[in-house]
């Protein structure tokens, strides 16, 4: 995902920069200092995007890993705020049944993410209001590195009858509530 509207000019400089000195680029990709970090990531976000338009999945996992070590922000419980807002699906490894290629099918995927009310919505657009697909799910970060997720609602919309269904699902914390029961009956 990436965000929508968000575009940092001191990125695409950099890069521009770096793609117009290939000899400093090879060595910054190979070095590793206190400073290369910072300036990696734009050259290797750039390289992503490419990677998406092509759908290169074994470049894209190579990058995203390359990414991921140079993360400023590996602590999700410090900065969970920052993942607020609209972001765009450019990639996914999930099958085109699930989530359609919006190049082929015209179908808009995207994620509305509220850190402060602590839910993500999945969001399949095939003409909302009309038709499409709403998950909503908890998020809540529990560790340096994870986010604690449960299914909160699913809204399918059809142009059809019926227009709209909504599946509710129960709170995580029901479901630490029924482990605790069980495991007090089963010792």
């Amino acid at each position: 995902y990436h965000r929508k509207n968000h575009k940092s000019v001191c990125s695409d400089a950099m890069t521009r920069l770096f793609l117009a000195l290939p000899i400093f680029h090879i060595c910054l990709m190979n070095t590793v200092t206190g400073f290369i970090p910072f300036l990696q990531r734009p050259v290797l976000k750039k390289q992503l995007f490419e990677a998406f338009k092509t759908k290169d999945a074994s470049a894209i996992k190579k990058i995203v890993d390359e990414l991921s070590a140079l993360n400023p922000t590996s602590d999700i419980m410090k900065d969970f705020g920052m993942l607020s807002g609209n972001w765009k699906l450019e990639y996914t490894t999930a099958p085109n049944s699930e989530v359609p290629d919006e190049a082929t099918s015209g179908v808009k995927t995207y994620q509305n993410i509220d850190t402060s009310g602590g839910v993500i919505t999945n969001v399949i657009d095939r003409g909302l209001p009309d038709k499409g697909l709403k998950i909503s799910v908890g998020a809540e970060p529990t560790r340096p590195g994870r986010v604690a997720l449960d299914f909160r609602t699913i809204e399918a919309f059809n142009d059809k009858f019926p227009k709209k269904v909504v599946i509710q699902f129960p709170p995580r914390s029901f479901f630490r509530v029924i482990s605790k029961i069980l495991a007090r009956l089963i010792v």
